[in-house]
């Protein structure tokens, strides 16, 4: 037999059960499944369990009967309350899913409101009693959950939410720090670069200018070697052409 069977079998012998009692009566089955056969069956016009025939006895042919006028149709809102009358501890998703073909924000507020009118609405906690734990936390940084519920029994249903949320903030200032303190470090790292660099700079400034006194020094001693060196004119071209044919003649 497959899910649906099992589902719409128990349900019609037991056309009032909750979906938690067919989900504890159909265990082997996927619980999503379940879930959604049940819906499906409510939707369904298989609500009315059908009268079992004791096996042995002959049937009798029912009368007919006249069919009973149907009331005027229920509005989507009465359909969500009895939906939630029935199933009290449904989720948000599982309303969504009794009624498909309906707006889920439609469904929400419906739901909200009457888990408010029916006293099931969520607890709330007060300013002063979370400024209160807050401020704990802060003077105990080291606490824990269930130091929390033991100092505040009264609000242990909310210790949770509270906690979190300044555990959150208190990583956000924590990044902030880190943040601040890795700019810090660059920002020494790169003054520090920086003298390094003007340093270098200004040894090289004086290895050129002492590189450039050696040279003047050079030069000057070499202007003065040239002083010292004796004047000798070279004797020019015609001068020695006119000596070499003086010699040729005079030679005959």
């Amino acid at each position: 037999m497959s899910t649906r069977q099992d589902v719409f079998t128990y349900l019609e012998s037991h056309p009032e059960a909750s979906l938690k009692e067919v989900l504890g009566k159909i265990s082997q089955a996927k619980e999503t499944t379940v879930r959604r056969y049940y819906f499906e069956f409510q939707k369904s016009d298989n609500k009315s369990a059908k009268k079992k025939i004791t096996p042995g006895k002959k049937k009798i042919a029912a009368k007919k009967t006249t069919p009973a006028k149907k009331g005027p149709k229920k509005t989507l809102k009465q359909q969500v309350c009895d939906f939630m009358e029935r199933s009290p501890d449904a989720k948000p998703k599982e309303a969504y899913a009794a009624f498909p073909k309906a707006s889920t924000t439609t469904i929400g507020n419906y739901r909200r409101q009457w888990l408010k009118e029916n006293g099931v609405a969520k607890e709330t906690i007060s300013k002063n009693k979370r400024a209160e734990i807050l401020n704990y936390l802060n003077n105990n940084p080291a606490s824990n959950i269930a130091d929390l519920k033991k100092k505040f029994p009264e609000a242990a249903n909310k210790v949770i939410t509270v906690f979190r949320s300044w555990k959150n903030s208190q990583k956000g200032i924590s990044d902030s720090a880190k943040l601040a303190e890795v700019k810090s470090a660059i920002s020494e790292k790169g003054q520090e670069i920086k003298e390094k660099s003007q340093n270098w700079i200004e040894k090289q400034k004086e290895t050129i200018a002492r590189q450039k006194e050696i040279i003047e020094k050079q030069q000057t001693r070499i202007e003065a070697l040239k002083s010292q060196l004796p004047d000798v004119k070279k004797p020019k071209f015609v001068d020695l052409l006119k000596d070499f044919i003086v010699k040729k003649v005079l030679n005959r």
